[in-house]
C-alpha cells in the first residue's frame, strides 16, 4: 500500500509542483494587483512572452485579475470619471457588435468568445489603466517596463539568430528564410516570427522620438538606454526577414525626420533614400543570381495568393453587405466556395488582412466602426506630434499597427493589442493632460 501511494505520488509530483507554483504566482498578482494595479499591469506586461507560454490561460486569469482590481481602486476613489472619448464610444459599439455576432452568427461561439475577451475586451483594460496614469510616476514606470520588455524581446530575438537556439519551438520553430540558407526567421518569447516583428516594430516606433529628442525634453542617460534599445530592437526586425515590416520601420522614421527634424536631417534624409534606390536599382539587376533577392523579394507567389484571396473577401462582402458571414466564420465560408486561383496560386482560407476580415466577417458596419475608433484616437497623435516626443511614438506605434493590418490579422493576436492599447492609452492619457511638458516627454 506504501509503495502504490509513493509511485502515485513520483508520478504527480510534477503535476502538483507546476500548480502548486501557479497559485503562488497568482496569489501574488492578486496581492500586488490590490496595492498597485499600475504596478502589477507592467510586471505582468514584462513577463507576459513567457509566461502565455509555459501556462495556458495566463494572459486572460492575470490581466482579468489586474482589470478588475484597477476598476475597484476606481470605484473606491468615489471620483467622477472625465467624459468618455470618442474612440472609447466607437470601439465599445464595435465589440458589443462582435458580441452580437457571436450570439447570433458564429458558429463556434465558444472559442471566439474566449478570443473576444482576450484580444478585444483585456486590452480595452490595460488602455484605461494607461490612460489613468499619466502623472509623472506612472508614465516612467510605464517607459521603463516598456525598455525591459524590448532588451527581452531584442535580446531573445539576438541569442536565436547568433547561437541558433530555439528559445520557443511551439507552435512555429526557427525557419530558414529558405532553402540551405544561414539565416533564420526569429521568433523570440513569441509564438512565430510576425508577432515578434510587430512587438518590436511597435516598440522601436515607439521609443524612436523620444531617443532623438531635444536634449531639454529627455535625460541623457534615457536618451542613451532608449538608443541603444532601438538599435537592438531594429536588428531585431531586420532578423524576422519580414518585408512588411522592414517597410513599415522605414515610412516611420521617414515620417518622424521628415515632421520633425531640422534641415540637416531633412538632407541627410534625402541623400539616404537616394543612396537606398542607387542600390535597389544596382541589386535588381543581380537578382538572378541572389537566392535571397529571389526567394524574399522578388518572388511574387505570395502577393498572387494574397490578391486571390482578397477576391474571395469580395465575393463574401458582395453577398453579405451588412452582417458579413459571421464573426470567426471566414474559414468555413472559404472552404464552402470553389477556389479561384489568381495568376495559378490558389486563395487561402485566411484573409491575410484585418480589414478585409472584418469586412467579409461583420460586414460593412464592423469595418466602419472600427476604423471610425481608430481615426479618431489619432487625432491626438497628429496635433501633439512635433510638441511631445511621447505623443509621437504612441502615435506612429499605433499607425504602424494600422498599416500592418493591411497584410496581417494582428487584431486578433491579444500580446500585440495589449501592447497598442497601452500605447493608446498613453497617448490619450498625454492628450488629456493638457500639458505636454507634463509627464515627462
Amino acid at each position: 500500500m506504501l509503495d502504490a501511494a509513493t509511485l502515485v505520488l513520483d508520478v504527480a509530483a510534477p503535476e502538483v509542483w507546476f500548480w502548486a507554483g501557479r497559485s503562488v504566482v497568482l496569489l501574488g498578482f492578486v496581492w500586488l494587483a490590490w496595492r498597485s494595479p499600475l504596478l502589477a499591469l507592467l510586471t505582468w506586461f514584462v513577463a507576459s512572452p513567457a509566461g502565455a507560454y509555459w501556462v495556458p490561460r495566463y494572459n486572460r486569469i492575470e490581466l482579468g485579475v489586474i482589470v478588475l482590481a484597477f476598476l475597484l481602486h476606481e470605484l473606491r476613489k468615489k471620483t467622477r470619471w472625465k467624459k468618455p472619448e470618442l474612440f472609447e464610444w466607437l470601439y465599445g459599439g464595435w465589440c458589443v457588435l462582435i458580441a452580437l455576432h457571436l450570439i447570433w452568427l458564429s458558429q463556434d461561439p465558444a472559442y471566439w468568445f474566449r478570443l473576444w475577451l482576450d484580444a478585444f475586451v483585456l486590452p480595452f483594460g490595460v488602455y484605461l489603466i494607461a490612460r489613468e496614469r499619466t502623472e509623472p510616476e506612472g508614465f516612467g514606470g510605464m517607459r521603463s517596463a516598456l525598455l525591459l520588455l524590448g532588451l527581452l524581446v531584442a535580446g531573445c530575438a539576438l541569442i536565436e539568430q547568433i547561437a541558433r537556439v530555439d528559445l520557443l519551438p511551439s507552435p512555429q520553430g526557427l525557419r530558414s528564410i529558405y532553402l540551405n540558407s544561414p539565416w533564420l526567421r526569429v521568433n523570440g518569447p513569441y509564438p512565430d516570427d510576425v508577432v515578434l516583428a510587430s512587438i518590436a516594430t511597435f516598440l522601436l516606433l515607439f521609443f524612436l522620438p523620444a531617443a532623438f529628442a531635444p536634449a531639454e525634453e529627455s535625460a541623457g542617460r534615457g536618451r542613451v538606454l532608449m538608443r541603444g534599445v532601438c538599435l537592438l530592437l531594429g536588428l531585431a526586425v531586420v532578423f524576422t526577414f519580414s518585408r512588411t515590416f522592414w517597410g513599415i520601420v522605414v515610412v516611420g522614421g521617414v515620417t518622424f525626420l521628415a515632421a520633425t527634424g531640422k534641415r540637416f536631417h531633412r538632407l541627410a534624409l534625402a541623400g539616404v533614400l537616394l543612396a537606398v534606390l542607387l542600390a535597389a536599382a544596382l541589386l535588381y539587376r543581380q537578382a538572378d543570381s541572389s537566392e535571397f533577392l529571389r526567394e524574399r523579394v522578388l518572388n511574387p507567389a505570395n502577393l498572387y495568393g494574397r490578391v486571390a484571396t482578397y477576391r474571395t473577401v469580395w465575393e463574401m462582402a458582395r453577398e453579405h453587405p451588412w452582417t458579413g458571414v459571421g464573426f470567426g466564420n471566414f474559414t468555413a465560408a472559404a472552404w464552402s466556395r470553389p477556389a479561384q486561383p489568381f495568376r495559378g496560386v490558389l486563395p487561402v482560407d485566411q484573409p491575410h488582412s484585418g480589414y478585409f476580415l472584418l469586412l467579409a466577417e461583420t460586414g460593412l458596419p464592423g469595418l466602419a466602426l472600427f476604423l471610425l475608433a481608430f481615426g479618431c484616437v489619432l487625432r491626438p497623435a497628429v496635433s501633439l506630434f512635433r510638441r511631445s516626443p511621447t505623443a509621437a511614438g504612441a502615435g506612429l506605434a499605433v499607425g504602424s499597427f494600422l498599416a500592418a493590418n493591411l497584410v496581417f490579422t494582428l487584431l486578433l493576436i491579444p500580446g500585440v493589442n495589449h501592447l497598442v492599447f497601452l500605447l493608446l492609452g498613453i497617448l490619450v492619457g498625454r492628450h488629456r493632460s493638457g500639458a505636454v511638458g507634463k509627464p515627462p516627454g
